[in-house]
Formats: structure tokens, C-alpha cells, sequence
């Protein structure tokens, strides 16, 4: 698919790779089509206190 994307996907699931790891499965969640999927990450960074990065992402 997206190199970037497989490359993100591959990080080692360590605490400083979470944010990386969530990101990349929202991102592929749209570029796939599944705005559902997508909305419930969001969703979910907004229940734990992000909503100033939610604010940027646009669905």
C-alpha cells in the first residue's frame, strides 16, 4: 500500500511508538475508506485529553 504506512506499522511496541502506532491505524482507516472506524479513534484521543489534536485531524 503505503510505504510510510508499512513503516509505521512495524514500529516496536514500545511506549514512545503508542501515538505513532494509533495515528497510523487512523490514517488507513480513511485512505480505506472505514470513517466509522476512523471516528471511534477519534473518539478515543478525545477521552484521553486530546482534543487540540483532534481539532487538527479533519475526517
Amino acid at each position: 500500500m503505503y510505504r510510510s504506512i508499512d513503516r509505521l506499522k512495524n514500529l516496536n511496541e514500545e511506549p514512545k511508538n503508542c501515538f505513532a502506532k494509533i495515528m497510523v491505524n487512523y490514517y488507513q482507516c480513511i485512505l480505506e475508506g472505514d470513517l466509522l472506524k476512523g471516528q471511534k479513534i477519534l473518539d478515543f484521543l478525545r477521552e484521553n485529553g486530546m482534543d487540540e489534536i483532534v481539532a487538527k485531524i479533519k475526517i
